[in-house]
Protein backbone atom coordinates (compact mmCIF):
# COMPACT_ATOMS: atom_id res chain seq x y z
CA UNK A 1 0.00 0.00 0.00
CA UNK A 2 1.08 3.59 -0.53
CA UNK A 3 -0.13 7.10 0.29
CA UNK A 4 -1.76 9.04 -2.56
CA UNK A 5 -2.26 12.80 -2.58
CA UNK A 6 -5.25 14.79 -3.83
CA UNK A 7 -5.75 18.53 -4.13
CA UNK A 8 -8.80 19.96 -2.35
CA UNK A 9 -10.16 23.48 -1.86
CA UNK A 10 -11.52 25.11 1.30
CA UNK A 11 -14.10 27.90 0.95
CA UNK A 12 -13.01 31.09 2.76
CA UNK A 13 -16.54 32.52 2.95
CA UNK A 14 -15.59 35.61 0.92
CA UNK A 15 -15.89 34.12 -2.55
CA UNK A 16 -12.33 32.77 -2.54
CA UNK A 17 -10.90 29.33 -1.73
CA UNK A 18 -7.51 28.05 -0.63
CA UNK A 19 -5.97 24.79 -1.85
CA UNK A 20 -4.65 22.11 0.47
CA UNK A 21 -3.31 18.53 0.18
CA UNK A 22 -5.43 15.58 1.32
CA UNK A 23 -3.92 12.09 1.74
CA UNK A 24 -5.34 8.57 1.42
CA UNK A 25 -3.89 5.11 2.05
CA UNK A 26 -4.30 3.41 -1.35
CA UNK A 27 -4.07 -0.22 -2.43
CA UNK A 28 -3.17 -1.47 -5.93
CA UNK A 29 -4.62 -4.71 -7.27
CA UNK A 30 -5.12 -6.62 -10.55
CA UNK A 31 -8.73 -7.07 -11.64
CA UNK A 32 -10.15 -10.08 -13.51
CA UNK A 33 -9.19 -8.52 -16.85
CA UNK A 34 -5.55 -8.20 -15.81
CA UNK A 35 -5.70 -4.43 -15.43
CA UNK A 36 -4.08 -2.57 -12.54
CA UNK A 37 -6.65 -0.82 -10.35
CA UNK A 38 -6.37 1.40 -7.30
CA UNK A 39 -8.70 1.49 -4.30
CA UNK A 40 -8.80 3.88 -1.36
CA UNK A 41 -8.39 1.93 1.89
CA UNK A 42 -8.34 4.75 4.46
CA UNK A 43 -8.69 8.54 4.42
CA UNK A 44 -5.73 9.96 6.37
CA UNK A 45 -6.63 13.65 6.25
CA UNK A 46 -4.17 16.53 5.80
CA UNK A 47 -1.34 14.99 7.91
CA UNK A 48 0.05 18.36 9.06
CA UNK A 49 3.68 18.31 10.14
CA UNK A 50 4.61 15.12 8.21
CA UNK A 51 7.22 15.33 5.46
CA UNK A 52 7.40 12.95 2.48
CA UNK A 53 9.76 10.49 4.22
CA UNK A 54 7.52 10.31 7.28
CA UNK A 55 4.44 9.76 5.11
CA UNK A 56 6.20 6.84 3.36
CA UNK A 57 7.14 5.32 6.74
CA UNK A 58 3.54 5.79 7.90
CA UNK A 59 2.30 3.91 4.82
CA UNK A 60 4.71 1.03 5.53
CA UNK A 61 3.64 0.83 9.18
CA UNK A 62 -0.07 0.83 8.31
CA UNK A 63 0.48 -1.81 5.62
CA UNK A 64 2.17 -4.12 8.17
CA UNK A 65 -0.54 -3.52 10.78
CA UNK A 66 -3.40 -4.10 8.33
CA UNK A 67 -1.95 -7.13 6.53
CA UNK A 68 -0.32 -8.87 9.54
CA UNK A 69 -2.67 -7.64 12.27
CA UNK A 70 0.15 -6.66 14.61
CA UNK A 71 1.59 -3.43 15.95
CA UNK A 72 5.03 -2.26 14.86
CA UNK A 73 7.96 -0.67 16.67
CA UNK A 74 8.99 2.88 15.84
CA UNK A 75 11.50 5.30 17.42
CA UNK A 76 9.49 8.32 16.18
CA UNK A 77 6.77 8.93 18.81
CA UNK A 78 4.77 11.29 16.58
CA UNK A 79 4.77 8.75 13.76
CA UNK A 80 3.90 5.86 16.09
CA UNK A 81 0.91 7.70 17.65
CA UNK A 82 -0.39 8.71 14.21
CA UNK A 83 -0.10 5.11 12.94
CA UNK A 84 -1.97 3.74 15.97
CA UNK A 85 -4.68 6.40 15.65
CA UNK A 86 -5.14 5.71 11.92
CA UNK A 87 -5.21 1.94 12.50
CA UNK A 88 -7.98 2.30 15.10
CA UNK A 89 -9.90 4.38 12.54
CA UNK A 90 -9.28 1.70 9.90
CA UNK A 91 -10.71 -1.09 12.09
CA UNK A 92 -13.96 0.85 12.44
CA UNK A 93 -14.26 1.71 8.74
CA UNK A 94 -16.82 0.16 6.42
CA UNK A 95 -14.05 -1.00 4.05
CA UNK A 96 -12.33 -2.99 6.82
CA UNK A 97 -15.55 -4.55 8.08
CA UNK A 98 -16.40 -5.78 4.58
CA UNK A 99 -12.94 -6.69 3.19
CA UNK A 100 -10.49 -7.46 6.00
CA UNK A 101 -10.55 -11.29 6.48
CA UNK A 102 -9.15 -10.98 9.99
CA UNK A 103 -11.90 -8.59 11.13
CA UNK A 104 -14.56 -10.66 9.36
CA UNK A 105 -13.35 -13.76 11.23
CA UNK A 106 -13.40 -11.87 14.54
CA UNK A 107 -16.96 -10.70 13.88
CA UNK A 108 -18.14 -14.21 13.04
CA UNK A 109 -16.49 -15.56 16.20
CA UNK A 110 -18.30 -12.97 18.29
CA UNK A 111 -21.61 -13.78 16.62
CA UNK A 112 -21.08 -17.49 17.28
CA UNK A 113 -20.27 -16.77 20.91
CA UNK A 114 -23.44 -14.72 21.21
CA UNK A 115 -25.50 -17.55 19.71
CA UNK A 116 -24.10 -19.94 22.32
CA UNK A 117 -25.27 -17.56 25.03
CA UNK A 118 -28.81 -17.41 23.61
CA UNK A 119 -31.56 -18.59 25.96
CA UNK A 120 -35.06 -19.73 24.97
CA UNK A 121 -37.81 -17.70 26.71
CA UNK A 122 -41.60 -17.65 27.01
CA UNK A 123 -42.65 -14.46 25.19
CA UNK A 124 -46.10 -14.49 26.79
CA UNK A 125 -44.46 -13.84 30.19
CA UNK A 126 -42.68 -10.66 29.04
CA UNK A 127 -43.36 -7.64 31.27
CA UNK A 128 -41.77 -4.20 31.30
CA UNK A 129 -41.04 -2.01 34.33
CA UNK A 130 -39.47 1.34 35.25
CA UNK A 131 -39.58 3.21 31.93
CA UNK A 132 -37.03 6.07 31.96
CA UNK A 133 -36.35 8.75 29.36
CA UNK A 134 -32.87 8.25 27.91
CA UNK A 135 -32.94 9.93 24.46
CA UNK A 136 -31.89 13.44 25.55
CA UNK A 137 -29.09 12.14 27.75
CA UNK A 138 -27.90 9.75 25.03
CA UNK A 139 -27.87 12.53 22.41
CA UNK A 140 -25.79 14.87 24.61
CA UNK A 141 -23.47 12.04 25.67
CA UNK A 142 -22.94 11.14 22.01
CA UNK A 143 -21.84 14.71 21.29
CA UNK A 144 -19.44 14.73 24.25
CA UNK A 145 -17.93 11.41 23.18
CA UNK A 146 -17.33 12.88 19.74
CA UNK A 147 -15.62 15.90 21.34
CA UNK A 148 -13.36 13.57 23.41
CA UNK A 149 -14.06 15.56 26.58
CA UNK A 150 -13.44 12.52 28.82
CA UNK A 151 -10.08 11.87 27.13
CA UNK A 152 -9.09 15.50 27.50
CA UNK A 153 -9.98 15.71 31.20
CA UNK A 154 -8.08 12.48 31.83
CA UNK A 155 -4.99 14.06 30.24
CA UNK A 156 -5.36 16.96 32.70
CA UNK A 157 -5.11 14.60 35.67
CA UNK A 158 -8.80 14.41 36.55
CA UNK A 159 -9.93 11.28 38.40
CA UNK A 160 -12.62 9.01 36.98
CA UNK A 161 -15.27 10.03 39.55
CA UNK A 162 -14.52 13.72 38.97
CA UNK A 163 -14.88 13.30 35.21
CA UNK A 164 -18.17 11.39 35.53
CA UNK A 165 -19.57 14.08 37.83
CA UNK A 166 -18.46 16.88 35.48
CA UNK A 167 -20.01 15.19 32.42
CA UNK A 168 -23.27 14.58 34.31
CA UNK A 169 -23.36 18.26 35.33
CA UNK A 170 -22.86 19.42 31.74
CA UNK A 171 -25.52 17.08 30.36
CA UNK A 172 -27.94 18.00 33.14
CA UNK A 173 -27.46 21.71 32.42
CA UNK A 174 -28.04 21.22 28.69
CA UNK A 175 -31.26 19.26 29.33
CA UNK A 176 -32.46 20.71 32.65
CA UNK A 177 -31.16 24.30 32.82
CA UNK A 178 -32.70 24.94 36.24
CA UNK A 179 -30.79 22.10 37.85
CA UNK A 180 -20.87 24.25 38.60
CA UNK A 181 -16.05 24.42 37.23
CA UNK A 182 -12.58 25.12 36.27
CA UNK A 183 -13.22 22.88 33.26
CA UNK A 184 -14.37 25.70 31.00
CA UNK A 185 -10.98 27.41 31.04
CA UNK A 186 -9.27 24.27 29.76
CA UNK A 187 -11.84 23.54 27.09
CA UNK A 188 -12.30 27.02 25.68
CA UNK A 189 -8.53 27.37 25.14
CA UNK A 190 -8.02 23.88 23.71
CA UNK A 191 -11.23 23.09 21.82
CA UNK A 192 -10.75 21.65 18.33
CA UNK A 193 -14.34 21.98 17.13
CA UNK A 194 -13.44 24.03 14.07
CA UNK A 195 -10.77 21.52 13.03
CA UNK A 196 -13.13 18.60 13.67
CA UNK A 197 -15.80 19.95 11.33
CA UNK A 198 -13.40 21.60 8.87
CA UNK A 199 -14.70 25.09 9.67
CA UNK A 200 -12.41 27.96 8.68
CA UNK A 201 -12.67 30.49 11.53
CA UNK A 202 -12.08 33.51 9.35
CA UNK A 203 -15.11 35.50 10.49
CA UNK A 204 -15.37 36.10 14.25
CA UNK A 205 -18.50 37.59 15.82
CA UNK A 206 -17.98 39.56 19.04
CA UNK A 207 -20.72 40.61 21.47
CA UNK A 208 -21.59 40.70 25.16
CA UNK A 209 -24.61 39.95 27.31
CA UNK A 210 -25.23 40.18 31.04
CA UNK A 211 -27.00 38.37 33.85
CA UNK A 212 -28.79 40.11 36.72
CA UNK A 213 -29.16 39.31 40.43
CA UNK A 214 -32.25 39.68 42.60
CA UNK A 215 -30.08 39.95 45.76
CA UNK A 216 -28.10 43.04 46.86
CA UNK A 217 -24.75 41.19 46.44
CA UNK A 218 -22.96 43.68 48.72
CA UNK A 219 -19.86 41.50 49.21
CA UNK A 220 -19.34 40.70 45.53
CA UNK A 221 -16.59 42.35 43.48
CA UNK A 222 -17.99 40.87 40.28
CA UNK A 223 -21.58 42.11 40.64
CA UNK A 224 -21.90 45.82 39.87
CA UNK A 225 -24.61 48.16 38.63
CA UNK A 226 -24.53 48.60 34.87
CA UNK A 227 -26.71 48.74 31.76
CA UNK A 228 -28.92 45.64 31.94
CA UNK A 229 -29.97 43.97 28.67
CA UNK A 230 -33.21 42.99 30.45
CA UNK A 231 -33.92 46.60 31.52
CA UNK A 232 -33.34 45.52 35.15
CA UNK A 233 -31.40 48.63 36.14
CA UNK A 234 -32.49 48.03 39.74
CA UNK A 235 -30.34 44.87 39.90
CA UNK A 236 -26.59 44.34 39.88
CA UNK A 237 -25.21 42.45 36.88
CA UNK A 238 -22.20 40.52 35.58
CA UNK A 239 -21.02 40.70 31.96
CA UNK A 240 -20.34 37.72 29.69
CA UNK A 241 -18.26 38.47 26.56
CA UNK A 242 -18.16 35.91 23.77
CA UNK A 243 -16.51 35.37 20.38
CA UNK A 244 -18.55 33.07 18.14
CA UNK A 245 -17.83 31.74 14.65
CA UNK A 246 -20.37 31.80 11.83
CA UNK A 247 -21.77 28.39 12.81
CA UNK A 248 -22.61 29.51 16.34
CA UNK A 249 -19.72 27.60 17.98
CA UNK A 250 -17.99 29.42 20.84
CA UNK A 251 -14.39 30.45 20.20
CA UNK A 252 -13.66 32.48 23.38
CA UNK A 253 -15.61 33.58 26.48
CA UNK A 254 -14.74 35.84 29.41
CA UNK A 255 -16.60 37.08 32.49
CA UNK A 256 -16.38 40.74 33.60
CA UNK A 257 -17.70 43.08 36.29
CA UNK A 258 -21.18 44.47 35.65
CA UNK A 259 -19.95 48.06 35.23
CA UNK A 260 -17.41 47.15 32.55
CA UNK A 261 -17.86 49.30 29.42
CA UNK A 262 -18.47 47.37 26.20
CA UNK A 263 -15.62 48.89 24.21
CA UNK A 264 -12.98 48.00 26.84
CA UNK A 265 -13.51 44.25 26.44
CA UNK A 266 -12.49 43.86 22.78
CA UNK A 267 -8.70 43.88 23.21
CA UNK A 268 -8.73 41.41 26.12
CA UNK A 269 -11.07 38.84 24.55
CA UNK A 270 -9.97 39.03 20.91
CA UNK A 271 -6.37 39.44 22.09
CA UNK A 272 -6.29 35.83 23.25
CA UNK A 273 -6.98 34.84 19.63
CA UNK A 274 -4.15 36.94 18.20
CA UNK A 275 -1.63 34.47 19.65
CA UNK A 276 -3.16 31.60 17.68
CA UNK A 277 -3.64 33.50 14.42
CA UNK A 278 -1.11 32.88 11.67
CA UNK A 279 0.37 36.02 10.12
CA UNK A 280 -0.96 35.12 6.67
CA UNK A 281 -4.43 34.13 7.94
CA UNK A 282 -6.14 37.45 8.43
CA UNK A 283 -9.44 37.24 10.31
CA UNK A 284 -12.45 39.52 10.28
CA UNK A 285 -13.99 40.66 13.58
CA UNK A 286 -17.66 41.63 13.27
CA UNK A 287 -19.01 43.73 16.15
CA UNK A 288 -21.86 46.06 17.07
CA UNK A 289 -21.72 49.85 17.36
CA UNK A 290 -21.05 49.82 21.12
CA UNK A 291 -17.60 48.30 20.63
CA UNK A 292 -16.32 50.90 18.16
CA UNK A 293 -13.53 53.14 19.43
CA UNK A 294 -10.41 54.54 17.82
CA UNK A 295 -8.16 52.52 20.14
CA UNK A 296 -10.02 49.26 19.39
CA UNK A 297 -9.81 49.78 15.64
CA UNK A 298 -6.09 50.61 15.79
CA UNK A 299 -5.42 47.55 17.96
CA UNK A 300 -7.33 45.22 15.61
CA UNK A 301 -5.43 46.44 12.56
CA UNK A 302 -2.07 46.28 14.37
CA UNK A 303 -2.72 42.65 15.37
CA UNK A 304 -3.73 41.35 11.94
CA UNK A 305 -7.52 41.61 12.20
CA UNK A 306 -9.87 43.26 9.74
CA UNK A 307 -13.09 44.62 11.21
CA UNK A 308 -16.70 45.41 10.32
CA UNK A 309 -19.00 47.42 12.59
CA UNK A 310 -22.05 49.62 12.25
CA UNK A 311 -21.75 53.43 12.44
CA UNK A 312 -22.40 54.37 16.08
CA UNK A 313 -24.59 57.41 15.41
CA UNK A 314 -26.54 58.58 12.39
CA UNK A 315 -26.13 58.25 8.64
CA UNK A 316 -25.63 61.96 7.98
CA UNK A 317 -21.83 61.60 8.30
CA UNK A 318 -21.69 59.38 5.22
CA UNK A 319 -20.07 60.77 2.07
CA UNK A 320 -20.10 58.66 -1.09
CA UNK A 321 -16.77 58.15 -2.86
CA UNK A 322 -18.14 56.14 -5.78
CA UNK A 323 -21.11 56.52 -8.09
CA UNK A 324 -21.33 52.72 -8.43
CA UNK A 325 -24.37 51.24 -6.67
CA UNK A 326 -24.72 47.45 -6.43
CA UNK A 327 -28.26 46.05 -6.49
CA UNK A 328 -28.67 42.77 -4.62
CA UNK A 329 -31.51 40.45 -3.63
CA UNK A 330 -31.08 38.91 -0.16
CA UNK A 331 -32.12 35.37 0.86
CA UNK A 332 -35.62 36.65 1.68
CA UNK A 333 -36.12 38.05 -1.81
CA UNK A 334 -35.80 41.67 -0.61
CA UNK A 335 -33.96 44.34 -2.55
CA UNK A 336 -30.93 46.16 -1.12
CA UNK A 337 -28.49 48.67 -2.59
CA UNK A 338 -24.84 49.02 -1.60
CA UNK A 339 -22.64 52.08 -2.12
CA UNK A 340 -19.06 52.65 -0.96
CA UNK A 341 -18.04 55.87 0.75
CA UNK A 342 -16.36 57.31 3.80
CA UNK A 343 -17.16 58.92 7.15
CA UNK A 344 -15.15 61.21 9.39
CA UNK A 345 -14.52 59.47 12.75
CA UNK A 346 -12.37 61.13 15.40
CA UNK A 347 -10.73 63.33 12.79
CA UNK A 348 -9.87 60.42 10.50
CA UNK A 349 -11.45 59.27 7.24
CA UNK A 350 -12.79 55.71 7.57
CA UNK A 351 -14.02 53.47 4.73
CA UNK A 352 -17.77 52.93 4.94
CA UNK A 353 -20.55 51.08 3.13
CA UNK A 354 -24.07 52.51 2.85
CA UNK A 355 -26.74 49.80 2.90
CA UNK A 356 -30.19 50.81 1.63
CA UNK A 357 -32.91 48.21 2.23
CA UNK A 358 -36.44 48.55 0.84
CA UNK A 359 -37.92 46.22 3.46
CA UNK A 360 -36.12 47.96 6.31
CA UNK A 361 -37.23 51.33 4.93
CA UNK A 362 -40.90 50.28 4.80
CA UNK A 363 -40.68 48.96 8.35
CA UNK A 364 -39.01 52.10 9.73
CA UNK A 365 -41.46 54.41 7.95
CA UNK A 366 -44.37 52.48 9.44
CA UNK A 367 -42.82 52.62 12.92
CA UNK A 368 -42.10 56.35 12.56
CA UNK A 369 -45.64 57.15 11.43
CA UNK A 370 -47.10 55.07 14.26
CA UNK A 371 -44.87 56.82 16.80
CA UNK A 372 -45.88 60.24 15.43
CA UNK A 373 -49.53 59.27 15.72
CA UNK A 374 -49.11 58.21 19.36
CA UNK A 375 -47.10 61.34 20.14
CA UNK A 376 -49.88 63.54 18.77
CA UNK A 377 -52.45 61.54 20.75
CA UNK A 378 -50.40 62.25 23.87
CA UNK A 379 -50.28 65.96 23.04
CA UNK A 380 -54.06 65.89 22.62
CA UNK A 381 -54.36 64.38 26.10
CA UNK A 382 -52.23 67.18 27.59
CA UNK A 383 -54.31 69.79 25.73
CA UNK A 384 -57.52 68.22 26.97
CA UNK A 385 -56.22 68.51 30.54
CA UNK A 386 -55.55 72.21 29.98
CA UNK A 387 -59.01 72.92 28.54
CA UNK A 388 -61.00 70.68 30.90
CA UNK A 389 -62.19 71.84 34.31
CA UNK A 390 -60.15 70.13 37.00
CA UNK A 391 -57.48 69.05 34.52
CA UNK A 392 -53.72 69.61 34.73
CA UNK A 393 -53.13 73.33 34.07
CA UNK A 394 -50.35 74.62 36.33
CA UNK A 395 -47.22 75.48 34.38
CA UNK A 396 -44.81 73.22 36.30
CA UNK A 397 -47.21 70.26 36.23
CA UNK A 398 -47.86 70.66 32.50
CA UNK A 399 -44.13 70.93 31.70
CA UNK A 400 -43.40 67.89 33.87
CA UNK A 401 -46.08 65.91 32.06
CA UNK A 402 -44.70 66.96 28.65
CA UNK A 403 -41.15 66.15 29.79
CA UNK A 404 -42.08 62.58 30.71
CA UNK A 405 -43.85 62.23 27.39
CA UNK A 406 -40.85 63.60 25.44
CA UNK A 407 -38.54 61.18 27.24
CA UNK A 408 -40.79 58.27 26.26
CA UNK A 409 -40.76 59.15 22.55
CA UNK A 410 -37.14 60.29 22.31
CA UNK A 411 -36.16 61.62 18.87
CA UNK A 412 -39.80 61.88 17.70
CA UNK A 413 -40.20 65.09 19.75
CA UNK A 414 -37.53 66.77 17.58
CA UNK A 415 -39.99 66.65 14.67
CA UNK A 416 -42.52 68.85 16.55
CA UNK A 417 -42.73 72.42 17.86
CA UNK A 418 -44.97 72.66 20.94
CA UNK A 419 -46.04 76.06 22.36
CA UNK A 420 -48.17 77.10 25.38
CA UNK A 421 -50.02 80.27 26.35
CA UNK A 422 -49.90 81.12 30.07
CA UNK A 423 -51.81 83.40 32.46
CA UNK A 424 -50.97 84.48 35.98
CA UNK A 425 -47.66 84.63 37.78
CA UNK A 426 -45.63 82.52 40.18
CA UNK A 427 -47.44 79.54 41.67
CA UNK A 428 -50.69 80.67 40.09
CA UNK A 429 -49.35 80.63 36.54
CA UNK A 430 -51.45 78.24 34.46
CA UNK A 431 -51.58 77.18 30.82
CA UNK A 432 -54.65 78.38 28.94
CA UNK A 433 -53.96 76.96 25.48
CA UNK A 434 -51.60 74.64 23.64
CA UNK A 435 -50.63 74.28 19.96
CA UNK A 436 -48.14 72.18 18.04
CA UNK A 437 -46.93 71.74 14.49
CA UNK A 438 -44.83 69.18 12.67
CA UNK A 439 -41.40 70.43 11.60
CA UNK A 440 -41.36 69.19 8.02
CA UNK A 441 -37.63 69.80 7.60
CA UNK A 442 -36.80 67.53 10.54
CA UNK A 443 -39.40 64.93 9.50
CA UNK A 444 -38.09 64.90 5.92
CA UNK A 445 -34.53 64.41 7.19
CA UNK A 446 -35.68 61.44 9.27
CA UNK A 447 -37.54 59.88 6.32
CA UNK A 448 -34.49 60.37 4.10
CA UNK A 449 -32.52 57.81 6.12
CA UNK A 450 -35.28 55.25 6.68
CA UNK A 451 -34.00 51.81 5.65
CA UNK A 452 -30.39 52.95 5.53
CA UNK A 453 -27.44 52.15 7.77
CA UNK A 454 -23.69 52.56 7.42
CA UNK A 455 -21.02 49.91 8.03
CA UNK A 456 -17.46 50.90 8.91
CA UNK A 457 -14.75 48.52 7.73
CA UNK A 458 -11.06 48.03 7.02
CA UNK A 459 -11.81 45.68 4.09
CA UNK A 460 -11.09 46.64 0.51
CA UNK A 461 -13.92 48.58 -1.13
CA UNK A 462 -14.04 46.03 -3.97
CA UNK A 463 -15.71 43.63 -1.48
CA UNK A 464 -18.94 45.63 -1.09
CA UNK A 465 -21.24 42.61 -1.18
CA UNK A 466 -19.02 40.54 1.10
CA UNK A 467 -18.85 43.35 3.67
CA UNK A 468 -22.64 43.34 3.92
CA UNK A 469 -22.84 39.54 4.01
CA UNK A 470 -20.16 39.31 6.71
CA UNK A 471 -21.92 41.86 8.91
CA UNK A 472 -25.24 40.14 8.39
CA UNK A 473 -24.03 36.98 10.15
CA UNK A 474 -23.86 38.88 13.46
CA UNK A 475 -27.34 37.44 14.02
CA UNK A 476 -25.50 34.20 14.81
CA UNK A 477 -24.06 35.61 18.05
CA UNK A 478 -27.50 37.00 18.90
CA UNK A 479 -28.90 33.48 18.50
CA UNK A 480 -26.10 32.18 20.76
CA UNK A 481 -27.09 34.53 23.57
CA UNK A 482 -30.76 33.73 22.99
CA UNK A 483 -30.05 30.03 23.62
CA UNK A 484 -28.04 30.87 26.75
CA UNK A 485 -30.81 33.08 28.11
CA UNK A 486 -33.78 30.85 27.29
CA UNK A 487 -32.90 27.18 26.74
CA UNK A 488 -30.01 27.19 29.25
CA UNK A 489 -31.58 29.65 31.73
CA UNK A 490 -28.44 31.74 32.29
CA UNK A 491 -30.36 34.38 34.24
CA UNK A 492 -31.26 35.42 36.82
CA UNK A 493 -28.43 34.12 39.01
CA UNK A 494 -29.09 33.18 42.64
CA UNK A 495 -25.55 32.35 43.82
CA UNK A 496 -24.04 34.39 46.66
CA UNK A 497 -20.27 34.12 46.01
CA UNK A 498 -18.20 35.23 43.00
CA UNK A 499 -16.89 31.66 42.57
CA UNK A 500 -20.46 30.37 42.51
CA UNK A 501 -21.44 33.00 39.94
CA UNK A 502 -18.50 32.09 37.68
CA UNK A 503 -19.33 28.40 38.02
CA UNK A 504 -22.96 29.06 37.06
CA UNK A 505 -21.95 30.95 33.90
CA UNK A 506 -19.14 28.53 33.01
CA UNK A 507 -21.43 25.53 33.31
CA UNK A 508 -23.94 27.24 31.02
CA UNK A 509 -21.11 27.84 28.51
CA UNK A 510 -20.06 24.18 28.62
CA UNK A 511 -23.68 23.11 28.15
CA UNK A 512 -23.95 25.52 25.21
CA UNK A 513 -21.00 23.73 23.57
CA UNK A 514 -23.02 20.52 23.69
CA UNK A 515 -26.13 22.29 22.37
CA UNK A 516 -24.37 24.14 19.52
CA UNK A 517 -22.38 21.10 18.34
CA UNK A 518 -25.49 18.90 18.41
CA UNK A 519 -27.43 21.48 16.37
CA UNK A 520 -24.53 21.77 13.92
CA UNK A 521 -24.44 17.98 13.49
CA UNK A 522 -28.14 18.11 12.65
CA UNK A 523 -27.48 20.97 10.23
CA UNK A 524 -25.00 18.77 8.36
CA UNK A 525 -27.86 16.26 8.01
CA UNK A 526 -30.04 18.99 6.43
CA UNK A 527 -32.04 19.61 9.64
CA UNK A 528 -31.58 23.36 9.99
CA UNK A 529 -33.20 25.93 12.30
CA UNK A 530 -34.51 23.36 14.78
CA UNK A 531 -35.00 24.81 18.27
CA UNK A 532 -33.23 23.07 21.15
CA UNK A 533 -36.47 22.50 23.07
CA UNK A 534 -37.92 20.79 19.99
CA UNK A 535 -34.81 18.59 19.69
CA UNK A 536 -35.23 17.62 23.36
CA UNK A 537 -38.93 16.88 22.84
CA UNK A 538 -38.19 14.50 19.96
CA UNK A 539 -35.26 12.86 21.76
CA UNK A 540 -37.35 12.30 24.90
CA UNK A 541 -39.48 9.78 22.99
CA UNK A 542 -36.55 7.34 23.31
CA UNK A 543 -36.87 5.48 26.62
CA UNK A 544 -35.15 2.59 28.40
CA UNK A 545 -37.16 0.00 30.31
CA UNK A 546 -36.43 -2.96 32.56
CA UNK A 547 -37.85 -6.14 30.98
CA UNK A 548 -38.57 -9.43 32.78
CA UNK A 549 -39.32 -12.75 31.05
CA UNK A 550 -39.35 -16.42 32.08
CA UNK A 551 -36.97 -18.90 30.43
CA UNK A 552 -38.29 -22.15 28.94
CA UNK A 553 -36.37 -24.25 31.47
CA UNK A 554 -37.69 -22.12 34.34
Amino acid sequence: MYISKAKKYRDQGDGTAIAYDYYRLTKSYIDKDGKTKHRSVLCLGELPGFDKDERNRLAAMLTTMIEDGQSVMCDNRKLYEEAMSQYVKYRGSKYAQENDPRLIAERKAREEEERKKAVAVKLETLTQHEARIIGCENLCNSTMRMLDIRKYLTSRGWKRDQINFALMQIIARAIYPYSELKTVRYLRENTALAEMFGIEEKILLFDITNSYFEEKMENSELCQYGRSKEKRDDCKIVVLAAVVNTEGLLVRTMIYEGNRHDSTTVEEVVGTLAKTTAQDAKRIVVMDAGFYSKSNVNWLKANGFDYITVLPSGDSKFESTSSEIIDHTDNKGQQIRLQMGKVDMDGESVKALMVDSDAKGAKERSMYEQACKRYEEGLEAIKKGILTKGGTKKRDAVNKRLGKFDKQYGAIRLSYNVTFTYEGTGKNEVATSMTWECREDKAAQRRKFHGKYVLLTSLDESQKLNIWKFYNVIRTVEETFHVLKTDLDIRPVYHKSDNGIKSHLNLAILAYWVVSVTKYRLKLKKHENVRWDEIMRIASTQVVVTAKVETVDG
